[in-house]
C-alpha cells in the first residue's frame, strides 16, 4: 500500500504529546511491513524552535515539513498554517491509496479532506481524543469549524479511528455510523521497557529519597489535566503517609505559575518538586522509579500514551474516568476513578499502603500492556483498516 498520513506534528516534535510520538512508530512499523508511508506534516518544533529541514527520511518514511505562517499560533494555540501544503496535496493526492488523518479541527484536515474527495481516494480519520468542544470562545470556533467541514470529514471517511469505547460513542454521536468506526487502542513499544533503567536512578537526577513512596505525573502543565485536583488528594494522602513524594514532569503550558502558587498553600513545598519534560531514557527512568502513576484530567482526552507506558514500566495507574484506559480495572492493573479528590485520595491511600497490592498490581499493568497495546498487535489492526477502506473504495 501507499501510505499518506497528515498531521500537525510529527517526529521529532515530542513536545506536542502522544500523537507525533505514536504516528511516528507507527508509519515506521509500516514500512517495516513493506508498505510505503509518506507524511505531509508542519515544522512545529516546540515553543522556541522549528523543524530545521523541509524534508527528511525517517526510517524509511518519507516526511515532508511545510513551514507554519506562525511557530507562536502552532505553540500556544494549536493553530497550524502551513505554505505550500494545499498546492502539495493537490499535486500528489492521487498517487496514494490511502490517506490518514490525524487529529481533527486542523486547516490541513480541511484542505486535505476536499482534495482527497476530488481524487477520490479513500481516507481515515483519528480524532485523538479532539471530539469535545471544550468551552468559551474555543467551542464556538469548534462549532463553526464541524458546521463547515468537520462534520462531512467524519461521516465521509471509510474509518474513523477510536482509541476506547467512550470515544466510539462520541463519534457515534457526530453521526457517524457505527460500521464505520475501528476500535484501535493505542500502542505502545513494549521493547523499550524489556531493561529498566537501574531503580533509584530518576530519584537521584531530581533529589528524591532513593526510599520514599513516589507518586509520578507525567504530561502537559494545563488546566485541563487536574493538576489542582491530584495536588488536593496528595495533600490528604500525605497526612497517612508522610513521607510520600510527588513528581511532576512535563513542560509548562500556561499552568505552571498557578499550581505553584496552590502549593505554597497547601504546605507542599517540600513534597513537591517540577521535574521538567523529559523524553527517551529519561522518560522511562521516571516510570521505572515511581511507586503510583497518576493523571486526572478533568476534561475529556481518551486514553494517555503515559499511563500507557507506565503500565509497561510495570507501575500501577490512578486515573479519571476522562482519560480511561480500557481493560485497566478488569486486569487490576489500576484504578480508574471518578473527577473527584475523595476518590484519587483513596486509590492513592490504598496503594501507597499497601506494598503487596502495588507490586501485583504493577506486575498486571505490565501484563495489560503486553497483552493488549503492544504495537505488533495494534499495527496489524491498522493495517487492516487501510486495507479495508481501499477495498470498499473499489
Amino acid at each position: 500500500m501507499k501510505i499518506l498520513i497528515v498531521i500537525p506534528y510529527f517526529a521529532p516534535a515530542w513536545a506536542y504529546g502522544g500523537p507525533p510520538k505514536l504516528m511516528s512508530e507507527a508509519a515506521s512499523r509500516l514500512v517495516a511491513r513493506g508498505h510505503s508511508v509518506t507524511v505531509y506534516t508542519t515544522d512545529a518544533l516546540d515553543a522556541a524552535a522549528r523543524v530545521p529541514v523541509r524534508k527528511d527520511m525517517l526510517n524509511g518514511v518519507s516526511v515532508r515539513y511545510f513551514p507554519n505562517i506562525s511557530n507562536r499560533l502552532a505553540w500556544q494555540y494549536k493553530v497550524f498554517l502551513p505554505r505550500g501544503f494545499a498546492a502539495a496535496i493537490r499535486k500528489s493526492v492521487a498517487q496514494f491509496d490511502v490517506v490518514h488523518l490525524c487529529d481533527l479541527r486542523t486547516l490541513q484536515n480541511w484542505l486535505a479532506y476536499r482534495t482527497i474527495l476530488r481524487a477520490h481516494v479513500p481516507y481515515v480519520l483519528s480524532a485523538f481524543g479532539e471530539l469535545p468542544r471544550a468551552t468559551g470562545i474555543k467551542c464556538a470556533l469548534k462549532w463553526l469549524y464541524d458546521l463547515t467541514g468537520g462534520y462531512a470529514q467524519l461521516r465521509r471517511a471509510s474509518k474513523v479511528l477510536a482509541q476506547t469505547e467512550t470515544e466510539a460513542q462520541a463519534y457515534a454521536r457526530f453521526g457517524v455510523d457505527s460500521e464505520r468506526i475501528a476500535l484501535i487502542p493505542l500502542a505502545v513499544d513494549m521493547s523499550e521497557f524489556e531493561s529498566l533503567p537501574p531503580r533509584g536512578t530518576f530519584r537521584r537526577a531530581h533529589g528524591f529519597p532513593v526510599d520514599a513512596p513516589l507518586i509520578l505525573f507525567l504530561g502537559r502543565i494545563h488546566a485541563y489535566k487536574g493538576l489542582d485536583l491530584l495536588l488536593d488528594a496528595f495533600a490528604a494522602t500525605a497526612r497517612v503517609v508522610p513521607e510520600a513524594q510527588l513528581a511532576i514532569v512535563g513542560r509548562d503550558d500556561g499552568y505552571l505559575t498557578a499550581l505553584q502558587n496552590h502549593i505554597v498553600e497547601l504546605n507542599l513545598v517540600e513534597r513537591v518538586k517540577f521535574c521538567g519534560p523529559a523524553y527517551g531514557a529519561d522518560r522511562i527512568a521516571a516510570y521505572a522509579d515511581a511507586d503510583v502513576f497518576a493523571l486526572t484530567p478533568s476534561h475529556a482526552e481518551e486514553t494517555s500514551l503515559a499511563a500507557l507506558e507506565a503500565c509497561g514500566a510495570g507501575t500501577p495507574v490512578v486515573i479519571t474516568r476522562q482519560a480511561p484506559i480500557p481493560w485497566l480495572d478488569e486486569s487490576e492493573a489500576g484504578f480508574t476513578v471518578s473527577y473527584d479528590p475523595a476518590q484519587v485520595t483513596d486509590a492513592l491511600r490504598r496503594l501507597l499502603t499497601d506494598a503487596g497490592l502495588r507490586t501485583q498490581m504493577g506486575a498486571n499493568a505490565r501484563r495489560l500492556a503486553v497483552a493488549r497495546f503492544d504495537w505488533p498487535q495494534v499495527i496489524a489492526q491498522l493495517e487492516n483498516v487501510y486495507a479495508d477502506a481501499i477495498s470498499a473504495s473499489r
